[in-house]
């Protein structure tokens, strides 16, 4: 991670040229590139162990344990892809993030409570 300095004559403070590269940012890259890992490894759950997740009775967004799992898998990889572009600067990772960050909600609350917990 390396940033370029520029120092103002006389003042003896040093710029920073990506000023968005402050700990703000790479708290949140952190945050995200953790959520992305989680997301990947309760899909692996989902996929291998499908009868620790399952839908209770009525629950109106029930659908096959198995999808939902790749469909985290694919999600949490993204999410953890986009942590990476934020963190390197790239036009539009930041973009990509918030949505992804918004469809991994979605996908997260989309098909199963976990059984263990009794809920």
């Amino acid at each position: 991670m390396s940033s370029e300095t520029t120092s103002d004559t006389g003042t003896g403070r040093t710029r920073h040229r990506r000023a968005w590269l402050n700990g703000y940012t790479v708290f949140a890259v952190a945050i995200m590139f953790v959520l992305g890992l989680w997301q990947v490894l309760a899909g692996i759950t989902a996929v291998v162990r499908d009868r620790l997740y399952g839908a209770p009775p009525g629950y109106v967004y029930g659908f096959d344990i198995v999808v939902w799992g790749w469909v985290l898998i694919v999600l949490g990889a993204l999410l953890a892809g986009a942590a990476v572009v934020v963190l390197l600067g790239r036009d539009g990772g930041d973009t990509a993030a918030i949505w992804l960050a918004c469809l991994g909600m979605v996908a997260t609350s989309w098909c199963c409570r976990s059984t263990r917990s009794g809920l």
